[in-house]
């Protein structure tokens, strides 16, 4: 996602600064006008994310809350290592005063460790396709459970999101 849609556009501190789950916040971005929640699966027919708090698609509040969703494939020999696009960005924000370094703390922040880079490069990962959903009052989520129920986690199918499918670009643009 920062890659793809947030480098070409944003200066690199613009985009550090809206990043947020390196610091365990409910959306892994926030901007000025929304938030955002990115998630990833490799899963075969009947893709689903999974979803690890009511929080996360809560959009009460947000002027705009949006889930970003990915679907890649693995392999061990073709695509690109989770070590491959770190690098890439990387890259990026050595060429940007101060982003080097708050990239490198956030990633740290996150989980991610260089000690572990032989681990990240075993799997590479092909892009497949790419979704935008709004989440609005009508979107398939759990955002107030009865009293008493609290730690959801729940699995949500993509192809039951499908009619909340929005376009990428001006919806992202809408966020800034």
């Amino acid at each position: 996602f920062l890659n793809t849609h947030l480098k070409p556009k944003h200066e690199a501190i613009e985009i550090l600064n809206c990043w947020k789950g390196h610091k365990l916040k409910h959306h892994d971005f926030s901007f000025p006008n929304g938030a955002l929640e990115v998630k990833t699966t490799i899963r075969k027919a009947h893709k689903k994310v999974v979803i690890s708090s009511e929080k996360q698609l809560d959009n009460t509040g947000f002027p705009n809350l949006y889930l970003y969703c990915i679907t890649l494939n693995m392999d061990s020999n073709n695509g690109e290592s989770l070590v491959d696009l770190v690098n890439n960005l990387n890259d990026y924000f050595r060429n940007q005063p101060n982003a080097s370094t708050l990239f490198k703390k956030y990633l740290s922040n996150a989980g991610y460790l260089t000690a572990h880079e032989n681990y990240y490069n075993e799997n590479k990962y092909i892009f497949k396709k790419e979704y935008l959903f709004e989440v609005n009052d009508d979107f398939p989520q759990i955002s107030n459970p009865p009293e008493g129920i609290g730690d959801i986690k729940y699995s949500l199918m993509i192809g039951s999101c499908l009619e909340h499918q929005v376009e990428i670009g001006p919806s992202i643009k809408m966020l800034f």
